[in-house]
Formats: C-alpha cells, structure tokens, sequence
C-alpha cells in the first residue's frame, strides 16, 4: 500500500485525515451517561449496527433526527471540508449522541477504554477474512473519491491486513424496525444520503464472500493470524 496514504503515531499507522491533534486530544474526550459508542475494526459492520440503534432510540421517542444526522463517521477523522475536527463537532452535539471508533484502546476515550459511568459500549466483531474483503472492496470506491490513486491489488492488501435495559418497546414496534434494518433497505438508505464517502459502504452483507477474493495459501494466513491474536480470548468467528 502505498505509504504516502498513511503517517506514523506512536508506532502506528493512521491515516491523514486522523490528525496529531485529534489522536492527542481524544483521550480525553468527555464520555456522557448517555453516550453509545460503536467499537470496531473498519468494515465490520458497524454502520448497520448504529443504523439499527438510530432507529431503536427513534422509535423510543429519544430523539426525532434523521437516521443519516444521527450516524457520523469515526470520531478520529475529520473531513477535509470541515470547519473543524470531528470530535470538537461531536463535543458539541446534544444528547443521545452515537459514535463509533475504530482505534484500538490505548488511543480510545478514557472513558470508552475504562468506562466509569452509565456509558453504553458495544463491540462489534466480523470474521477477518469476510472484514478483510470488505475493506478492501471499499478502499477501491474510496481511494478515487479521496484522491488518492491506484488503490493496492487484492494480493497486496492481503498480505498487509494480515501483518439492554433503557428502552422498552412492543413487539409491533421491534417488527417495524427489524423489517427497516435489512441490510437492502440499509444500502438503499446509504445511498440517498448526502454523503458520497457514505453512500460507499454498503456492499454485501453477507458472511462467506471471502472465498471470492482469497487463495488457500491467503485463506491459512489468515487462519494463523486469528490463532495468534484470539488465542485464550474464547472467541469464535462464523466464516460461512
């Protein structure tokens, strides 16, 4: 991947438009009672899940905005036509306030890290393969929007990849936003949005599309680097 796409803080790689200033402040960003906080890695679905929490507080009487001023992109970027960074936007929005990240914990809120009030925190977790994949199909959309050039072959970006309580509703009203939280009717929202980096996410929604992209020799690649990172965690992935 093309290193000009990236710089280096604390020993890791970030993007451009995640500054020195951003990364610095984040971690201490005020964390309020009421705040829900989507963590993952990128392309592992958290914009689905924060689709449906849009509509879960929205069909609570929480909150009367639309899905598309609800949902915001990483806390640590910021666009390069905004007037300011992203987390001085998301300081400034009244409650509830939802936001996801995707930076691993020692550059996360204090208060998402070590929650210490009645902060919602979700984690969201995709297989790797199916995460790499999807990752990878959008960083090709992305990169010309971005001016960022040739986005890296599929082989390349492989072998870089793998270096309740508070609202009660009826069964009527969970029906109603269960049909409105297909993935379908998610993608058809995403794309009359007035964001054209939005309106790119979506794609397929399904688990198992990485046996169109990977090679066995990737695919065992990718079974060692999840032996590695997930041993003694108890965690299991669906790959099918």
């Amino acid at each position: 991947m093309a290193a000009t796409r990236f710089w280096t803080y604390k020993n890791m790689h970030f993007p451009f438009s995640a500054t020195r200033e951003t990364l610095e402040a984040l971690p201490d960003f005020q964390i309020r009672d009421d705040d829900i906080v989507v963590v993952s890695y990128p392309k592992a679905g958290s914009n689905w899940l924060m689709v449906i929490i849009c509509k879960l507080l929205r069909a609570a009487g929480r909150t009367e905005e639309p899905v598309d001023t609800l949902l915001s992109g990483p806390m640590e970027l910021t666009l390069k036509t905004a007037e300011q960074p992203g987390y001085v936007t998301l300081a400034a929005r009244s409650s509830p306030r939802i936001f996801k990240t995707h930076l691993p914990i020692r550059f996360a809120p204090r208060g998402v890290s070590k929650p210490q009030n009645r902060v919602k925190v979700l984690v969201m977790m995709r297989n790797p393969k199916d995460t790499a994949v999807s990752y990878y199909h959008f960083s090709n959309k992305l990169c010309p929007l971005l001016g960022l050039g040739e986005p890296p072959a599929w082989e390349e970006f492989a072998r870089a990849f793998v270096g309740g309580q508070n609202i009660t509703l009826d069964g009527t009203a969970i029906a109603a936003i269960a049909e409105e939280s297909t993935f379908d009717r998610m993608k058809q929202d995403f794309s009359r949005s007035q964001w054209p980096t939005k309106r790119i996410i979506p794609r397929k929604g399904i688990a198992g599309d990485w046996k169109n992209m990977l090679s066995p020799d990737e695919s065992k690649a990718f079974d060692s680097w999840c032996e590695r990172k997930f041993c003694g965690t108890g965690i299991n992935f669906d790959f099918e």
